[in-house]
């Protein structure tokens, strides 16, 4: 087991500290857990925005469709604007 030491700063109050730290199976374990955590999140918030994107591109092909089946109904049999 191995120490890490901070000496304290007196000019603003700060006391010193010590943590023991160990590497061991329950580190890379906790670790693995950790990057799984993250890869999840990840995944889940691209997931999301792609969705969000996906929608977003769908209202904007549904408006200019809209837009164009408004401008050929308004044509008369000849193909003026009304």
């Amino acid at each position: 087991m191995s120490e890490v030491c901070q000496p304290g700063v007196s000019d603003f109050g700060l006391p010193s500290w010590c943590v023991d730290y160990n590497f061991n199976v329950s580190s890379v374990f906790q670790l693995a857990i950790e990057l799984l955590l993250l890869m999840i999140i990840f995944s889940g918030s691209y997931a999301y925005f792609d969705w969000r994107k996906k929608k977003r591109q769908e209202k904007e092909m549904l408006k200019r469709k809209q837009q164009e089946n408004d401008a050929i109904i308004s044509l008369d049999e000849k193909g003026r604007f009304n």
